[in-house]
């Protein structure tokens, strides 16, 4: 009797040790721009589109093997208002059997420019050679945007495995003037071994 129960102790054990290992493991992803454009217009709101914000005549793309590379300046040529509040919205979906399924990595600012910068946002990375351009946020009309050698490949860890796959990602930038910009970023998100 007293072998059986040592045998579903130890049973157990490597169960419940198994199950700690795999809450414990993080997996590297990367997630890489799934359309050559990298940001697409949100569906029916075209005229809320990055292009009226933003004018990029001499942007350029380099495609590797992996990655996207932006070099290039884009200015400021619609903004909110000064004085406007703007709300980001964020909605992820997930292609699952052809059709696209809201996933739980949203996320809701009711300010944005109050967090624009604080390094412990998800955008951080990619905004945070910015400062300057968002010193005065909303940025105004005629701030400079320089792109050198932006890369659209964002690397991170999480603790699932089961991620991988084709996202779009619908930002929704919306002032308390009903001024809006709105984009969708198109990803595919890959485990790297």
């Amino acid at each position: 009797m007293a072998a059986g129960t040592i045998l579903i102790f130890n049973f157990y054990l490597i169960l419940f040790t198994c199950v700690i290992i795999k809450m414990t493991l993080s997996y590297n992803y990367k997630a890489i721009a799934s359309d050559e454009r990298i940001i697409i217009p949100c569906e029916g709101q075209e005229e809320a589109f990055v292009d009226k914000f933003v004018e990029m005549p001499d942007v350029k793309f380099f495609f590797t093997h992996n990655d996207i590379l932006v070099q290039g300046s884009g200015n400021a040529i619609k903004t909110f208002q000064p004085d406007e509040k703007v709300e980001l919205k964020v909605t992820t979906f997930v292609k699952k059997k052809g059709f696209w399924v809201r996933t739980v990595f949203s996320l809701y600012r009711p300010d944005f420019c109050k967090v624009v910068l604080d390094p412990e946002q998800v955008w951080y990375g990619a905004l945070k050679n910015y400062k300057e351009q968002f010193e005065i946020c909303p940025p105004p009309v005629g701030t400079t945007f320089f792109l050198n050698n932006y890369t659209t490949t964002i690397p991170f860890e999480f603790k699932d495995r089961n991620l991988v796959g084709n996202y779009k990602v619908h930002v929704l930038l919306e002032g308390s003037k009903k001024s809006k910009l709105c984009f969708v970023l198109p990803l595919e998100l890959s485990i790297v071994e």
